[in-house]
C-alpha cells in the first residue's frame, strides 16, 4: 500500500549480521513450534529420514496393496470362468 500523506515512510536498514540473526532466530522459533529442536541438528536430520522413510514406505504398502487387489480380481474372475465352463461342459454331455 502506498504511502499517503497521513502515514509516515519509515527505513530500517540493518547490517548482513542483523539479517542472518534475525532468521536464524525465526527458524528456530519456528522449527520449535512444530516440535523440532535446531539446536541438535543430528537429531533433526534424524527425524526428516524417518519422515522420508515413512513417505516411501507408506507410497510402497499403497502399491504392494493396488496390485494385491488386482491379483484378487483376476483370480477370482478366472476361476468363476473355470468353474462356469466346467459346469456347461459337465450338463452338456
Amino acid at each position: 500500500m502506498p504511502p499517503n500523506d497521513s502515514q509516515e515512510n519509515i527505513q530500517i536498514v540493518l547490517s548482513k549480521d542483523e539479517v542472518e540473526e534475525l532468521l536464524h532466530e525465526t527458524i528456530t522459533k519456528t522449527l520449535l513450534a512444530v516440535g523440532l529442536d535446531a539446536k541438535k541438528p543430528i537429531e533433526l536430520q534424524r527425524d526428516f529420514s524417518y519422515l522420508r522413510n515413512l513417505r516411501e514406505s507408506s507410497k510402497s504398502v499403497k502399491t504392494m496393496g493396488l496390485t494385491a487387489l488386482i491379483v484378487m480380481f483376476v483370480t477370482g474372475t478366472g476361476t468363476a470362468l473355470v468353474l462356469g465352463l466346467k459346469e456347461l461342459l459337465v450338463k452338456g454331455a
